[in-house]
Order: structure tokens, then sequence, then C-alpha cells
């Protein structure tokens, strides 16, 4: 076997220079055609995970309550239910947001666009305690992050700042109404002042986590977020709507939101409801809406992978086939097959060399 490997190594040595455009082209293509092989493989399980990956990133709820009620009595200005969702059974955590009854507003203090906010085409949400600043985290596609301490800073989704016309890092008037005030027949005039008003910054536009897979019919609604610290003072000023958003962390994961939606649907009183949106779902509808591509690029990888399997193999015969008139001097010589196959083998094997 020695002497069969060290005359494998000489010829190698030997006959390198002249055969080095054939290995170099043997390199060239299996390289191609099997890196193409496996970026597609790392494309499609990157594609794969994506949704996950960016899901996990933003710390989501396993369940979304939206509760909406009329004429409960409130805790802080939020509905007595902030209190009782916080104790129910296998609920780990709990961050809300409500709906202000909010406004751009015009020259003369009446709001500017009456059409807009407060309908189903734009839509407010105030951060209490965090929701969508720490938990259900938007994801930052333009501009930065609003301070959840600062009062004076706003975030929008692209679709609302399409529809408002606003520019990231642009200052607007914002007021806000309590529900008589929205109800009564003045409301979109100047005779019905705001309760409170602030004048805020647009810091950037966000994606929500539940977004991610909506179609283009359900994308056309708008979403103004609001800051904590804005929260508070609107809290105090009285300016729900009667819609409360709950994100709750649950001790069994989404493997427990129907226990957790029995119980809150057991609180609920006659004049509220509850709608329930499970995160488990929206990953489920992301992973079939992204399933086509993630499969199209492994068959596309196992296609390549294949190729150049094929490709490689065929220029290797090429080569041992150029090398028939050597082996025919080696066999005359007295080389046995072992010492044939090893000449063969030393000259593949060694193409990284070149």
């Amino acid at each position: 076997m020695g002497r069969v490997l060290w005359m494998a190594w000489y010829r190698f040595r030997a006959t390198f220079g002249p055969r080095c455009g054939g290995y170099l082209s043997l390199v060239v293509l299996v390289g191609l055609v099997g890196g193409v092989a496996l970026a597609s493989a790392a494309a499609a399980r990157r594609t794969e995970s994506s949704f996950p990956v960016f899901l996990a990133s933003t710390n989501p709820s396993d369940l979304i309550v939206q509760y909406n009620t009329v004429g409960q009595a409130s805790y802080s200005g939020m509905p007595a239910f902030a209190v009782t969702v916080r104790h129910i059974r296998d609920v780990r955590r709990v961050e809300s947001a409500f709906e202000p009854v909010t406004s751009l507003l015009g020259p003369g203090g009446a709001p500017a666009d009456s059409s807009l906010l407060n309908s189903f085409r734009v839509e407010t949400l105030a951060s209490v305690d965090g929701l969508y600043f720490t938990q259900d985290r938007v994801a930052v596609t333009q501009g930065h992050m609003a301070d959840p301490r600062r009062p004076d800073q706003f975030m929008l989704n692209a679709q609302a700042a399409r529809l408002l016309g606003l520019h990231v890092g642009e200052t607007v008037p914002l007021g806000f109404y309590t529900s008589a005030q929205s109800e009564s027949p003045g409301f979109g005039t100047p005779r019905v002042r705001p309760v409170f008003r602030v004048r805020a910054r647009l810091t950037g536009l966000v994606d929500f986590n539940s977004e991610i897979v909506q179609d283009d019919i359900d994308r056309q609604q708008g979403l103004l977020l609001l800051t904590p610290a804005l929260s508070r003072e609107l809290l105090r000023a009285g300016t729900g709507s009667g819609i409360s958003w709950f994100g709750l962390q649950l001790d069994h994961g989404a493997g427990g939101a129907a226990t957790v939606e029995s119980e809150i649907n057991g609180q609920l009183g006659q004049t509220a409801t509850a709608l329930y949106h499970v995160a488990s779902v929206t990953e489920a509808q992301a992973q079939s809406v992204i399933e086509p591509d993630w499969i199209a690029l492994a068959a596309f990888a196992l296609i390549a992978g294949i190729a150049a399997l094929v490709i490689g193999g065929q220029a290797i015969a090429r080569l041992i086939q150029a090398r028939s008139a050597d082996a025919q001097v080696l066999r005359a010589l007295g080389a046995g097959p072992a010492m044939i196959v090893a000449d063969s083998l030393a000259g593949v094997g060694g193409i990284w060399q070149c």
C-alpha cells in the first residue's frame, strides 16, 4: 500500500502542471452549481423560520382581548375588567391599551379629520403599561421608536401616514375628547373643545406583528399609537371610547387560551363584549403564506444539488478518460489495478491545490 500511495503522489506532482486547467474547470463548475444549491437551501431554511423568529422578537401575547364596554365603572380611567383580567387563572402577564377619542386639530381648534380618525379607517391606540412598546412590540420601518416617557411623541403605521398625509418628523396638534362629546351634535365644530390637547411629533412608521399577514383589504386600516406617558394623561381626562385592548401572556401559552377565554366570558356583564385573537393563529396563517416560497426554494436547492453531482461526475469521468493512455502505459510497466485507481483518484482529490 505504501508503494501505491508513493507512486500516486509522485504521478500527481509530475503531471499537476499540464492538468491544472482541467482541475480548475472542475472546481469552478462544482463550486458555482454547488454554491447555488447551498445558498438556496439556506434561503429556504431562513424563509421557513422568518415569521416565528420575528414574532418571538416582539415578545408576543398568547391571547389578545378586545374588550368593549358601555356605562361600566372604571379603574383609573380603564374598565373595571382591567383589574379582573389580571387575576384570571393561568394569566401570567397583562399589558393594556385603550382607544381614545382623537382628532387632528385644524387652525380654529376644530377636528380637521373627522372623516378619518375615530372611524374604521384610522384607529388610535393608547398604550397604558407597555403594550406595543415592550409586549407585542411594533417593528419600526422608518424613523425611530417613540420614547414611552414622552407624551409629545407618537407613531403611525404606513396606512395611517398615507391617509393622514403625515411624514416622519412632523409635529401636529392632537385633540382628545370624551365619549359624551363625540356623541354631541356639535362634535366636529369649534363649539366642542377637546378636554386635552398636545402638539406631538411623529417619530416613526411601524408595523404591528398582527399586520404582517393581513391581506390588502385589511391593511387599509390605519393605526396611530400613543405613548404610555400620554395615555396616563388621557385616562385622567376621561377620553376613552369604551374599547380596550389587553395582551395576555399565559402560563400554558396558546394551549391555555380556550380556558382563559371561557373564564373571561364568565366575567362579562350584559353591557360588555369581548373579541379574541390567538397569536398561534397568526403564526399558522403566516406559515401557510410563506410555505410555497420556502418549498420552492428547497426544491430549487435539491435540483441544483443534483445538477452539481451530475456535472461533477461527468467532469471527473472526462478527466479520468483523458488519462486512459497513461493508464495503458502504467499497465505495460506492471502497475496493478490498485495503482491505476490510486493514480486517478490522486488527481481528482488534489484539485484543491490548484
